[in-house]
């Protein structure tokens, strides 16, 4: 529906932080670039208004603004993206972390994405189909972290990290609780048939390479569009009571919330299996939230369990939360 759209370079408003007299730009065969601001030229497009679709764009990070020559300058009244911090804004903090089974994760609470912490795995470069591999053998057996559903990120998952402020995001994930980040990371996403499209976490540029180079690979998950955990948890817990586990769980809020689920396995890195027969139905809101209880009548003296509260979210799908570790010992029963 477009007309006279150029096979050639627009300007963007950010300035290439890694070269402050040059502006990222936009070679419409392929992606980003940048241009010298005082000797390239570059197609405009104008744009206004936006953010009321339904994928709403985030703010570069940018607040900065510079001359042709690259000298940081005021940003009112230029136009420049840092004057003018089109997107939606970022949550403070920016990145949480977690840790299952001693193994750290972290998520990302603009985009919702979950990352390992450690941005070097496997502790090694890989080929893209290495990368692809390597992938699905963390997935199997007990999982990375617990979860079975880590996955390759495509390029825009990857760009989803920079930050158009930095030259360098790889120094600046680093200082938000990262590791280990390093400078080129496989997507998932080709470019041909034998190249694919990788993302620099040390020049901000994505680059297309062949399929046989050697790159980093970081794995991640989930992606939604708000924080995946969708309530607020006070407190879980399970014990052992006469013949039975109580588990109890208190929340404090809770936002588009359908109801819980009981997992309930025999090893912390076992399979869950959910336990109740229907969904436990949502009491709280986003204003208050409710107390709850759940009895499990199904259990073994001499046995150890571990269970998970599951949320259902109408909107993102469910967040897990736990475990928690119960032991029947014969007429002595432990739990926490």
């Amino acid at each position: 529906g477009f007309s006279n759209v150029q096979s050639n370079y627009y300007w963007s408003s950010s300035t290439f932080a890694g070269s402050s007299s040059d502006a990222w730009s936009v070679y419409m065969p392929d992606s980003m670039g940048k241009q010298g601001k005082a000797y390239s030229i570059c197609y405009v497009w104008p744009v206004r208004s936006g953010q009321s679709g339904t994928i709403q764009l985030p703010k570069t990070g940018q607040t900065k603004c510079y001359n042709t020559a690259g000298t940081e300058i005021t940003c009112v009244g230029t136009g420049q993206d840092g004057d003018i911090r089109a997107g939606i804004g970022w949550p403070n903090p920016r990145f949480s972390e977690q840790v299952f089974s001693g193994y750290y994760t972290i998520t990302d609470n603009l985009t919702g994405l979950m990352w390992t912490k450690n941005g070097s795995l496997p502790n090694g470069v890989k080929t893209w189909q290495g990368a692809l591999d390597y992938i699905a053998s963390i997935n199997s057996g007990a999982g990375l972290g617990g979860y079975h559903d880590w996955r390759l990120p495509n390029i825009n998952e990857l760009e989803s990290l920079l930050n158009l402020d930095e030259p360098h995001t790889s120094s600046w994930l680093n200082s938000q609780g990262f590791s280990n980040i390093s400078y080129y990371y496989w997507s998932s996403s080709s470019y041909t048939m034998y190249y694919a499209w990788v993302g620099a976490m040390w020049s901000n540029i994505p680059r297309i390479y062949p399929k046989w180079y050697f790159h980093f690979v970081w794995p991640v998950r989930g992606g939604e569009s708000a924080p995946p955990t969708v309530i607020t948890l006070s407190s879980f817990t399970a014990k052992v009571k006469g013949t039975k586990v109580v588990l109890r769980w208190e929340t404090k809020t809770e936002v588009d919330n359908i109801g819980f689920n009981i997992l309930r396995a025999e090893s912390e890195n076992g399979k869950y299996v959910k336990i109740n027969e229907k969904i436990i139905k949502a009491k709280g809101s986003s204003t208050h939230g409710a107390v709850y209880k759940f009895k499990d009548n199904n259990v073994q003296a001499g046995k150890t369990y571990w269970y998970k509260l599951e949320d259902i979210d109408s909107v993102r799908g469910s967040t897990q939360h736990g475990p928690r570790k119960v032991e029947v010992v014969g007429s002595k029963k432990k739990g926490r």
